[in-house]
């Protein structure tokens, strides 16, 4: 899914900024150096060769025992500074390098040192921030900082007041929301991630369904009734069961085992099955059984086929799915 490779985007990413030789570098320097008024201060971050200032951080760390809270801290402001930016902000393809969505495919960040010649193009290559660069981001935040160290940045640079571990879960899943609906080309009623983390998620999925449901969607049939389904079952207390029954029964229709496996565990790891057998929703169970089957049946007719045509089977992503079934069967029995 696309939340699993942003996941491990961020891993790496996270990898680069401990570990590249020359990552830190004084922002002052670099806004002196490149002298653009339209990138955010938070977003046109430290990144090149700058060997004095890497040896004065070592010199620091062994004269300072808080070092370590410095740069967790230092860490927070320049990567929520990418979250919370404005609408219209740039960033540098210095920091664009590690947050675009070519990361997904790209092997280099484990070479050890961020590559010069990508500075050189700094003013001709400036990136609008996306929702993804936003996404990725927030979640190499919250690999590198501890958790009070990410809520006093917010509070302190003003990007929200009374912030709390369940603030930072909506901040999290609105922009998980934003990216999707960013990537398939659909229009978000707010640029502001505040704004859209405060929304009533339900609501925003029947509107995106009474404007682009109901059939396929630009090779994004798949991806729109996911997310649709995320926003489905985002407030356990709201649930549109209606609109649930209606996306597994379109992704049954278009027959999308991966789709309907995804959607599949959505339901099972937010407690919606359990919500729908607790309010006697024997609609919602049924479909979500019928859905199960229909996983079974798809599967089994494409290694029937892959098997009378000699071709040969990946057997551990055979074993994993089966796996995922299993584990699927198992939540709503």
């Amino acid at each position: 899914s696309s939340e699993h490779i942003c996941s491990r985007v961020a891993l790496r990413i996270a990898f680069l900024i401990c570990f590249a030789e020359g990552y830190h570098r004084n922002k002052e320097s670099i806004a002196e150096e490149f002298g653009d008024e339209n990138i955010h201060c938070n977003i046109m971050v430290d990144r090149s060769n700058a060997q004095t200032k890497t040896k004065g951080i070592k010199q620091s760390s062994q004269k300072d025992g808080c070092f370590e809270g410095h740069l967790a801290l230092e860490h927070a402001r320049e990567l929520l500074g990418v979250v919370f930016a404005g609408q219209g902000s740039t960033v540098a393809s210095t920091c664009g390098f590690l947050l675009d969505e070519y990361n997904s495919s790209d092997n280099s960040f484990l070479s050890g040192s961020v590559n010069s010649t990508v500075i050189e193009d700094v003013r001709s290559k400036n990136k609008a921030l996306s929702f993804a660069m936003r996404h990725r981001a927030l979640r190499v935040a919250s690999i590198l900082c501890p958790h009070d160290v990410i809520l006093r940045v917010i509070l302190e640079e003003g990007y929200a007041t009374g912030v709390c571990d369940d603030h930072l879960n909506k901040y999290a899943f609105g922009s998980f929301v934003a990216m999707e609906i960013e990537a398939m080309g659909l229009p978000l009623p707010h640029s502001d991630l505040v704004q859209l983390s405060e929304m009533h998620f339900p609501s925003f999925a029947r509107t995106i369904w009474r404007n682009h449901g109901g059939g396929s969607y630009q090779g994004f049939t798949g991806r729109l009734h996911l997310i649709l389904l995320e926003l489905c079952v985002s407030d356990r207390d709201s649930i549109d069961w209606e609109l649930l029954i209606l996306v597994f029964k379109e992704l049954m229709r278009f027959e999308l085992p991966r789709s309907l496996i995804l959607a599949s565990e959505c339901v099972a790891k937010s407690e919606a099955f359990e919500s729908a057998i607790s309010q006697n929703r024997e609609d919602v169970i049924l479909c979500v059984q019928d859905a199960v089957n229909t996983i079974v049946r798809l599967l089994g007719h494409e290694i029937r086929s892959n098997l009378s045509g000699g071709i040969e089977m990946n057997v551990p992503q055979c074993s994993s799915t089966v796996d995922r079934i299993a584990t699927i069967v198992c939540s709503i029995h």
